[in-house]
């Protein structure tokens, strides 16, 4: 797959990961927090948080999950 510049990057990354989950539940969440107010990327991140301990992930995921929203 030939992708250009930071198409690449993402995908390298992606590929590297030890777990993909946090990866998937960061991008499913990372605009959860808009329109609320404040700064959305706290909020989600907050939200984030929450959601990926719901879901039963570690807690080093749902710190990934968490920092992947808020940066």
């Amino acid at each position: 797959m030939d992708l250009p510049g930071r198409g690449r990057w993402r995908l390298l990354v992606a590929s590297e990961a030890p777990s993909r989950v946090p990866l998937f539940a960061g991008v499913l969440l990372h605009d959860v927090g808009k329109g609320r107010g404040r700064d959305h990327a706290v909020i989600g991140a907050e939200l984030a948080r929450v959601v990926a301990a719901r879901l039963g992930l570690s807690d080093a995921d749902v710190a990934h999950v968490e920092w992947l929203v808020r940066d």
